[in-house]
């Protein structure tokens, strides 16, 4: 029986290591078949079980996880299993903990962030005709979502540009968002 985690360590149950599910909008499931690119479609949430008592976070937020919160979390999580007692737990750094949901309200940890993809949009010529018809997520900008307590200079709603490769993308309760840092944030756009 463990009584708590130590170090930065929190141990987290996972009901699945992937993603395998894919439901249409017709509700047709398609299962897929995760063990070709396992860590493209790695499950980002758990539920806390085991927490330690004294972390030394990256960022000081005087946030504390709760056993039973359900967070966000880095995709490598699940190469770091423990067993114990017939129990499977996976090992998360405090610092691979973006976020948490406790009833049913997400609080951002440390300096992260989520901001919402921006679809590009139909371009229509003056003759009507439809140029591009793919729509593509943009990688430099996104609408501001979740903030932190730290959060100063944008606001939930802001458009934002951002630094090149700083797109964490995460699924966050069937919604994908990037995950970012504060300074991740370039400016805000019009």
């Amino acid at each position: 029986m463990i009584k708590s985690s130590l170090g930065n360590t929190v141990l987290i149950e996972l009901k699945s290591e992937t993603e395998d599910k894919h439901v249409l909008s017709d509700g047709t499931e398609l299962w897929l078949d995760t063990e070709i690119d396992r860590m493209w479609h790695a499950k980002q949430n758990g539920i806390v079980k085991h927490i330690p008592p004294h972390p030394d976070k990256r960022v000081k937020d005087n946030i504390t996880l709760q056993k039973g919160d359900k967070v966000f979390i880095h995709h490598l999580v699940i190469d770091k299993t423990i067993e114990l007692e017939g129990e499977k737990y996976y090992q998360c750094d405090i610092d691979q903990i973006y976020a948490y949901e406790r009833n049913g309200e997400i609080t951002m940890l440390m300096d992260f962030i989520f901001v919402e993809p921006i679809q590009t949009k139909e371009e229509i010529s003056e003759s009507g005709i439809v140029t591009n018809i793919k729509q593509e997520e943009t990688i430099d900008r996104g609408i501001v979502k979740y903030i932190n307590q730290f959060t100063e200079d944008f606001k939930i709603g802001d458009k934002i540009l951002f630094q090149k490769n700083s797109n964490y993308k995460m699924k966050i309760n069937d919604e994908y968002f990037y995950r970012m840092r504060n300074s991740n944030a370039l400016c805000v756009l019009p």
